[in-house]
C-alpha cells in the first residue's frame, strides 16, 4: 500500500543532515556512518512482539520513518507514516559465526532516499539465546539516541508479551 503524498510530511534536513547527504554521496555504500548497537537477550524470547516493539517505537519516533531526497537543490527530510524496520531473523552456529555477521550486518549499507534507515537483525544462537543488532544511518540518530530506543523497547515488550 502506497501512502498518499498528505500522510508524507517533507521537512528541511538540518545543516548536520545536510553534509551527511553530501558524504553519502562522495562515497556510497560506507559504512563510516552507521550507529550500531548489538544486545544480547537471555531467556524465552518471542520475535513476533520484537519486532511489534520496533513498529511502535518507529510510530512514536518520526526519525525513525524517515528517508531523504533532494527537492531542486535543497536535502529534505522524508516522513513516512508507517513505520519502516528492515526486519531479519538469522540462525547462528556458534560466537565466531555471530561475530562475523554482527561485523558483515552494521557494515551493510543504507539507501538514504529509498530507507529503511533503520535495520534490525533478530540473531538466534540457541533457543533462550539470542542477540539483537539494531543500526541506523547516523543521518537520523546519534549514539546517545539509539541507546533510548533499545531502553523504549523493555517496558512495551513486556506488556506485549503479557497480551499475547
Amino acid at each position: 500500500m502506497n501512502p498518499s503524498p498528505a500522510e508524507i510530511s517533507v521537512v528541511s534536513a538540518s545543516f548536520a543532515q545536510q553534509r551527511l547527504w553530501f558524504l553519502d554521496r562522495l562515497e556510497p555504500g560506507s559504512a563510516v556512518y552507521h550507529v550500531p548497537l548489538a544486545v544480547r537477550l537471555t531467556g524465552p524470547l518471542d520475535p513476533a512482539v520484537v519486532r511489534r516493539v520496533l513498529d511502535a517505537i518507529a510510530g512514536r519516533h518520526e526519525t525513525l520513518r524517515t528517508t531523504f531526497a533532494l527537492e531542486g537543490d535543497e536535502v529534505v527530510q522524508v516522513i513516512h507514516p508507517a513505520p519502516a524496520w528492515e526486519w531479519r531473523e538469522e540462525p547462528v552456529r556458534d560466537e565466531a559465526e555471530l561475530a562475523a555477521r554482527l561485523s558483515a550486518g552494521a557494515r551493510q549499507p543504507f539507501d538514504l532516499e529509498r530507507g529503511p534507515l533503520s535495520r534490525a537483525t533478530l540473531f538466534q544462537l540457541g533457543p533462550r539465546e539470542h542477540v539483537l543488532l539494531v543500526t541506523l544511518d547516523h543521518i537520523i540518530t546519534d549514539g546517545c539516541s539509539l541507546g533510548v530506543v533499545i531502553a523504549d523497547m523493555s517496558q512495551p515488550y513486556a506488556r506485549a508479551l503479557e497480551a499475547t
